[in-house]
């Protein structure tokens, strides 16, 4: 699994989608910031069809609960 999530860092960095951390903290403020560079699609509803996390951690542990405005 670590060298699957090395390997998209990797595709990540190349192409230009990688975040840096610069040592904060993961959570929502870092996910959002990511979010906001990938692109995705809606569908007939116009809902969108986000795109899934892959974390070799439990990442509940690691990553506060939503606030309200995040909408999450």
């Amino acid at each position: 699994m670590r060298q699957l999530l090395k390997y998209g860092s990797t595709i990540s960095e190349g192409i230009g989608n990688a975040v840096a951390g610069n040592r904060r903290p993961f959570g929502w403020p870092v996910i959002l910031e990511v979010l906001e560079r990938i692109e995705f699609d809606f569908d007939d509803n116009g809902e969108p069809e986000l795109p899934s996390m892959i974390s070799d951690r439990d990442i509940s542990k690691v990553v506060p609960q939503a606030p309200a405005s995040v909408g999450v």
